[in-house]
């Protein structure tokens, strides 16, 4: 900008311009004048000005019709509008203060908005194609439809137990559900009520190995197949450690994964074993790594291994990993050929070969 005056001078000109650009096929270009001189010689009145925006015919010529706005950069950065938004309609110079001779705005130029020897401007051009426009939209109706509510529906089924036909048996707690749909969400509880089990003729089912709280969750998965939340489950565990105490028992999660691996709910038992992955600690990595063993969770059991490997000092001080290793020896054989990098279709040859020498010794467990 400082030398811009100068330049001008030497060039005898008065303004500069931008280089020409389309909107539509109309043609523009930005005229600046430092001193507001004139930036139009093509009218019977020139025009004056510091800053403005000039149309030219199309070509075919056809009528103009456009909008425009200038915003300028503050020293701070921001922008601000200067003027208002206008209109055009012919081919001319447009611009905040152009004006013809004898006419001139109460302030010329945009000195003031110079900021370390450069101005800074943004340009809004809106160019109305010629002809009316019209696009049909086809009717639409308005009406709202609900939410799905099956979920809400079922669940309601279940707390209500209405027109229940199963009665579940759970800690001296009866817990009343539909054989119907319990059949159609699980294979295993399918054949204890339909084919001709003890179950199937008296209606009641003995649960001996699972508390209330979890049960309930479980029955309300298979009725919603909503998963639960962590915080319901801690809830639970919580209310669950009141009544019982002595020795651990297992987590909420730990249960609620056993009774879906029991009854073969596939989904709420990978969630369960997701979730393990993810909240294992010293203390109950042993019990999750003999349960992932049983239930034949590879993933979860690679994390066990992964967790006692990375806490090994923690892990050892702990009466469970000595209880593990003496009672289940095939898990210490992996945790050990894991521990040490083998490679795991190296680790399973052997581990198959020791199951082989164990059942032809006649001292392999069965599980």
């Amino acid at each position: 900008m400082s030398w811009l005056r100068t330049a001008l001078s030497q060039e005898c000109g008065s303004y500069v311009t931008s280089p020409d650009f389309f909107v539509d096929r109309y043609k523009f270009e930005v005229i600046y004048s430092p001193l507001g001189n004139r930036i139009e010689d093509y009218t019977d009145e020139p025009k004056f000005g510091s800053l403005a925006i000039r149309s030219y015919p199309p070509n075919p010529a056809t009528p103009l019709a456009f909008r425009y706005s200038i915003l300028v950069q503050r020293r701070d950065g921001s922008f601000v509008q200067w003027d208002v938004i206008r209109h055009g309609t012919s081919v001319e110079v447009y611009g905040p203060d152009v004006h013809v001779k004898g006419s001139a705005p109460s302030a010329i130029g945009i000195f003031e908005w110079v900021s370390d020897d450069t101005l800074t401007l943004k340009f809004v051009l809106e160019v109305r194609p010629l002809g009316t426009q019209v696009t049909e939209f086809p009717f639409k109706e308005s009406v709202d439809v609900p939410e799905p509510s099956l979920h809400r529906d079922m669940e309601t089924l279940l707390e209500e137990a209405s027109s229940s036909d199963v009665r579940f048996s759970v800690q001296g707690e009866d817990i009343r559900a539909h054989s119907q749909v319990l059949c159609a969400r699980s294979e295993v509880l399918r054949k204890q009520l339909s084919s001709g089990m003890q179950e199937s003729m008296s209606k009641v089912v003995m649960v001996e190995d699972c508390n209330v709280a979890t049960f309930k969750s479980f029955l309300k998965f298979l009725y919603t197949d909503n998963l639960p939340t962590i915080q319901d489950l801690a809830t639970e565990q919580a209310s669950q450690a009141e009544k019982e105490v002595g020795s651990r028992h297992p987590s909420q999660m730990e249960a609620l994964w056993a009774v879906s691996h029991k009854y073969q709910v596939l989904r709420l038992q990978r969630w369960c074993e997701a979730q393990l992955c993810k909240q294992l600690s010293a203390e109950q990595v042993c019990s999750v790594l003999r349960q992932a063993h049983i239930f034949e969770a590879t993933q979860l059991e690679k994390a066990c291994l992964s967790y006692i490997r990375d806490n090994l000092a923690e892990v050892l001080k702990l009466q469970a990993y000595t209880d593990l290793n003496s009672k289940w020896p095939e898990i210490a054989l992996k945790l050990q050929l894991f521990s040490t990098g083998v490679p795991e279709t190296e680790a399973a040859t052997i581990l198959q070969a020791r199951k082989l020498r164990r059942l032809e010794d006649g001292t392999e467990k069965t599980l």
